[in-house]
């Protein structure tokens, strides 16, 4: 059985669907702001003339927001060296950039400018500046289950770890490093303990 709608019924659905539609379209409204003023610039946005159409497009809103996070970095008797400046603009610090909250015994590469990073929290065993010869930069097997970047030979972080023991983010002392290898004495800085090679002499009979 077909059944066929009155004018009058019809006209009532029609009405009904056009004001769904404008209510989806008026709650699409922010939305479609948000994601306008996304791709602003700043002097845009602060405009006091708000414009519905930008007056020039830029990606550098989302270019902050993948490349600087806005959560806080904490270290503890760690390494913070040898990183590169890789964003598009190329503008950033290269070894790190805003808030870093230390947790004391860190080795932290800075330059004198930029600075890049804000060192916050306990920092009177830090170790801040430029250091030549601190790690060897090769991922190689040195034992252990991964690769690891070796300490060098009179490298500035052997030994001047806590001398309390290089603890973990629950504070509990780490007997050993990366590789499964003992921390000996006062722990170095950072995931490698550098380990002292002793040859026996060669006796001949």
């Amino acid at each position: 059985m077909i059944s066929y709608l009155s004018r009058k019924n019809r006209g009532w659905l029609l009405l009904g669907y056009a004001l769904i539609t404008l209510f989806a379209l008026w709650a699409a409204i922010p939305f479609y702001l948000v994601i306008l003023t996304s791709f602003k610039t700043d002097a845009d946005i602060m405009t006091p003339s708000a414009r519905l159409v930008p007056q020039s497009f830029t990606l550098a809103n989302y270019a902050k927001a993948f490349l600087g996070t806005p959560y806080p970095l904490f270290l503890r008797n760690s390494l913070l060296t040898g990183n590169t400046d890789d964003s598009p603009i190329g503008t950033q610090a290269e070894e790190c950039f805003g808030d870093l909250i230390s947790q004391d015994y860190n080795l932290i590469a800075q330059t004198p400018s930029p600075t890049g990073c804000n060192v916050i929290g306990s920092t009177g065993h830090n170790l801040i500046g430029i250091f030549s010869n601190v790690l060897d930069f090769q991922l190689l097997d040195h034992g252990g289950a991964t690769g690891t970047l070796a300490l060098l030979p009179g490298s500035i972080a052997i030994g001047a770890g806590d001398p309390a023991g290089c603890k973990d983010e629950l504070g509990s002392v780490l007997t050993k490093d990366q590789r499964g290898f003992p921390r000996l004495g006062v722990c170095d800085i950072g995931a490698f303990e550098y380990q002292v090679q002793t040859f026996l002499p060669l006796v001949k009979k």
